[in-house]
């Protein structure tokens, strides 16, 4: 999506909940070096490779070879080896390691994989998701709904009949923005909301937020559910996170803290 600041926070929430978990680690020498950081980049690759930490599959190592391969073009490759100690013995230990890869398997030892698009900002829209488990019907009943901007009778009948986690599913598959598929899940949990199924219009809005979780208008209808649920602390905690807040919002946190208490 180009939001580059909010990815490099969440890297950072990762880091210091697992120190040693590598993700965190390559996705921030990538966001550093789209923003040409080349210098943060550097500390971070020999933070990595300083403290051992390791690579837990093998996409995650050769997507820490081809950061490599960037910035040995950025700072010259001689001049990257002085800079980073531990690159050299992690590259020896690497040859090594596809070399037994390529006698084990003499037939496909092609472990390649392009990964130009993880530097090179993504182009192009979501494709859809490829899980066969998606019911058409419902399929069909989310495409009318955002066709038409509305549902009707027979498309209510069916959103209440199915679980909301197949529900979720089936809007993460659409061909749509990030903010086309945030308006379906909002739309579809007043549904779930609209026929006293809190529980449900709670999980799709929590599901809207892994979209984005900074949008106000998300995290106020969540709160407000919450709050209606009995679920005052988590109301809270969702409430304050909004940036924006109207008198509505400081009313229902002050209701909220009452009732926690």
């Amino acid at each position: 999506l180009h939001d580059y600041e909010r990815a490099f926070n969440w890297t950072q929430k990762l880091k210091a909940q697992s120190p040693q978990d590598c993700r965190s680690l390559l996705l921030e020498i990538q966001l550093l070096l789209v923003h040409g950081k080349k210098e943060e980049a550097l500390t971070t690759l020999n933070h990595l490779l300083s403290n051992k930490i390791t690579l837990k599959n093998e996409k995650n190592y050769q997507l820490l070879d081809m950061i490599i391969e960037k910035l040995k073009k950025i700072f010259k490759a001689d001049k990257l080896m002085r800079r980073c100690p531990n690159l050299n013995t992690y590259q020896k230990q690497r040859r090594q390691s596809l070399k037994t890869q390529k006698q084990k398997n003499p037939v496909n030892h092609n472990l390649t994989v392009h990964q130009s698009t993880v530097i090179n900002s993504a182009k192009g829209v979501i494709m859809p998701d490829t899980n066969t488990n998606i019911n058409p019907a419902l399929q069909n009943t989310i495409n009318q709904i955002w066709d038409m901007q509305i549902a009707n009778k027979e498309n209510i009948s069916t959103i209440l009949a199915t679980p909301c986690e197949q529900v979720s599913q089936c809007i993460m598959s659409q061909v749509l923005s990030y903010k086309k598929k945030i308006w379906l899940f909002n739309y579809l949990a007043d549904i779930f909301r609209t026929h006293n199924n809190l529980q449900s219009a709670i999980f799709l809005l929590r599901q809207a937020l892994l979209l984005d979780d900074e949008n106000d208008f998300i995290l106020k209808n969540l709160g407000y559910l919450l709050c209606q649920n009995g679920e005052y602390p988590n109301a809270l905690v969702v409430l304050k996170d909004i940036k924006h807040k109207d008198f509505a919002v400081l009313d229902l946190i002050a209701k909220c803290q009452d009732l926690k208490n």
